[in-house]
């Protein structure tokens, strides 16, 4: 399953050793909480809150493929876990 941090509207930052997997997790999360000034967002580390996507897929690649379906698995707002 993939894990896809759940995330407001993004700006990238580009850095040549990171791939383009963690480069638009990064833009898609910790920097867009950056960019709307949430200091507590866009990550998840032990004392914040936690919302996030547990997603369907062995690859990351698969996701495009999954458009028009639904490879939502889990939800998970502040750390609880929501039925889906």
């Amino acid at each position: 399953m993939l894990s896809i941090a759940a995330s407001a509207p993004s700006i990238n930052c580009f850095n040549v050793f990171h791939s383009p997997v963690s480069n638009g997790a990064s833009a898609g999360t910790v920097n867009a909480a950056h960019a709307l000034g949430l200091a507590d967002a866009g990550r998840l580390e032990v004392g914040l809150q936690a919302d996030f996507l547990v997603l369907e897929g062995s690859d990351w690649r698969e996701l495009v493929y999954m458009l028009g379906g639904n490879p939502v698995r889990e939800v998970w707002i502040r750390g609880e876990r929501l039925q889906v």
